[in-house]
């Protein structure tokens, strides 16, 4: 969680996880997260939109990453990969 505060913290605020195996992130305005997840499947990194775990129109936009079934180099590597694909869209 410390890495999306200090690296991806101009993009998103992370959501404290309470269990589980993964972590959501919500997104400042104007980040297009439809965008950020297809420019990580790009890389073959798959990340999700908040809109997959909501009936109707969500209120907030943002992300979650999983990180169950990866290794801390491969969660490092996503993350860096996501990091570069925000500074390519601001």
């Amino acid at each position: 969680m410390s890495f999306i505060t200090e690296h991806l913290g101009e993009w998103f605020d992370p959501v404290p996880p309470l269990y589980g195996m993964h972590i959501a992130a919500l997104a400042h305005d104007g980040v297009d997260v439809e965008a950020v997840t297809a420019a990580m499947l790009t890389n073959n990194v798959k990340i999700h939109t908040l809109d997959r775990y909501h009936l109707g129109t969500p209120k907030r936009r943002g992300i979650v990453l999983g990180y169950g079934v990866v290794g801390l180099p491969e969660i490092e590597h996503g993350l860096s990969l996501l990091h570069k694909a925000l500074l390519r869209r601001s």
